[in-house]
């Protein structure tokens, strides 16, 4: 991942790793300082509830998969192309 300096003297940004393998697909391999697999993990599922039939509403993820290690992140997120543009806009998102 990456520490930069953020714009309020004596912050800073933290990113994991994360590198889109398709149109659709995204996958993590570096969570951010902080951050627990299995908490990111619930973090995914909740972003798997957000769609709405009724409403013809897509989740923000269709499906995850799990490829750890005992020392090792691997999460693959599948997507619409649109939603995973929309992820690189807002902050606290995935990206």
């Amino acid at each position: 991942g990456e520490i930069t300096e953020a714009s309020r003297l004596g912050s800073y940004d933290v990113r994991g790793n994360i590198e889109r393998v398709s149109c659709n697909k995204l996958k993590i391999t570096e969570l951010p300082l902080k951050k627990w697999t299995q908490d990111y993990k619930q973090f995914l599922e909740s972003l798997e509830q957000t769609g709405d039939k009724k409403a013809d509403k897509e989740p923000d993820v269709k499906d995850f998969v799990e490829n750890h290690t005992d020392v090792t992140v691997s999460f693959t997120i599948t997507t619409s192309a649109e939603k995973i543009e929309e992820f690189g806009r807002v902050k606290g998102g995935i990206f």
